[in-house]
């Protein structure tokens, strides 16, 4: 990369859309100071799992948010039963694996909590 810019040196992070994910989880998972990371099963497999080998299973808990069969979005209710105090991120992809649009101003306005939660 250095030879190809000309530049003494070059940093190869977050060149893929997987690793930048995962780096965005673990920044809220520090800044928040929580535990819990809830996550569509309408992300790619391959996101979910480079996110699983960022995260200490021991320390943070990676949770699952199921999609809607018929339609492929992430399944609002569930995500609304699995907000809580803990949780210090909500990860939805969109356009999803599936190819669906997910409405991220309506999951962003219908579950962001109240200052100080």
């Amino acid at each position: 990369m250095c030879q190809l810019t000309g530049m003494e040196v070059s940093n190869a992070s977050m060149y893929d859309g997987a690793s930048g994910l995962a780096e965005a989880v673990l920044m809220a998972l520090r800044v928040t100071r929580r535990k819990k990371v809830l996550i569509s099963r309408a992300i790619h497999p391959e996101y979910r799992r480079v996110i699983e080998t960022y995260i200490d299973p021991d320390q943070q808990a990676l949770v699952s948010i199921p999609y809607q069969n018929e339609e492929g979005r992430t399944d609002d209710r569930a995500l609304e039963d699995l907000l809580s105090q803990d949780v210090a991120a909500v990860v939805v992809q969109s356009p999803n694996f599936f190819g669906v649009v997910e409405d991220l101003a309506r999951i962003g306005r219908r579950f962001t909590r109240p200052e100080g939660c």
